[in-house]
């Protein structure tokens, strides 16, 4: 696991940006009883705990943008990866349609090149 930045009040952030809260009874807390905060606040609109194969994803990329519009609940993490697409990146049906802004918005974009898989359209930009 890589390494984690102490905050406060029992709140911690992962150098992947992902924000931690110290809840030391939650049943699905790690060895130190933290939980990440994008799956407390599901579970908080959904009243009641998540199950450890479901999947919380932040639309804008932002992982510390744990505001409850930002995130989407997957079943599993397969169906979290058919949102990414191939190589990681959004796909049109599941991102841009939907009005998600990717993680390289204000970036000079340098090529796109698009490609079906399974019926979909999938677009690979390339920027510098």
């Amino acid at each position: 696991m890589k390494k984690i930045r102490l905050r406060n009040n029992g709140i911690k952030t992962h150098t992947m940006g992902y924000i931690y809260e110290r809840k030391p009874d939650h049943p699905f807390a790690d060895n130190q009883g933290y939980v990440r905060r994008s799956r407390l606040v599901i579970e908080k609109n959904l009243g009641r705990y998540l199950r450890p194969e479901e999947v919380t994803h932040h639309k804008n990329r932002i992982k510390d943008d744990d505001r409850l519009e930002n995130i989407t609940l997957f079943p599993n993490n397969k169906e979290h990866m058919k949102c990414h697409g191939k190589d990681g990146y959004h796909t049109n049906e599941t991102s841009y349609k939907s009005g998600h802004i990717p993680w390289t918005k204000g970036r000079k974009l340098k090529s796109t090149t698009k490609t079906v898989i399974d019926g979909k359209i999938v677009e690979k930009r390339k920027y510098i």
